[in-house]
């Protein structure tokens, strides 16, 4: 029975090692009905330390990645909003905070200025075609009939 459930755990970690992404040491206990993975470090330390490993590779693969498609996000135009962003990238504004500070700033930062910029204009425009009404007025008053 012993023997069973050792060879049960072996081939468990051992096919969780092509899994991906890694399932976590906690995941596979739970597969197997254990409530905690000193179980399975018990009977394969070697295997739940390369699997621990794997699973921290993948784990900042994801992030890296995460955070180059959220710097891709500042050559958008119209530039997203960082809720809009986390939205499509999956993740929280409190994880992009967390992981990406400097990131969620920068975007957050070229937003506003972006919109400080769309919005000086249109009071120039504003300002600009109020001048030209009060001109085609103060042209046609002065204007013989």
């Amino acid at each position: 029975m012993k023997r069973i459930r050792s060879l049960r755990i072996r081939q468990t970690l051992e096919g969780a090692l092509n899994e991906f992404p890694a399932p976590t040491l906690v995941d596979l206990s739970r597969r197997l009905g254990y409530s905690t993975s000193a179980v399975l470090r018990a009977h394969e330390p070697g295997l739940c330390d390369l699997l621990a490993r794997r699973r921290r590779n993948n784990v900042t693969k994801y992030r890296s990645d995460l955070k180059r498609a959220a710097k891709a996000a500042l050559n958008e135009t119209p530039i997203p909003s960082v809720r809009d962003l986390c939205k499509r990238l999956g993740v929280t504004v409190w994880f992009m905070g967390k992981y990406f500070p400097a990131v969620r700033h920068m975007i957050a930062e070229k937003r506003r200025r972006v919109a400080t910029e769309s919005a000086k204009r249109r009071r120039e425009k504003l300002l600009q075609d109020t001048y030209n009404i009060a001109e085609n007025f103060r042209g046609e008053a002065s204007s013989p009939r």
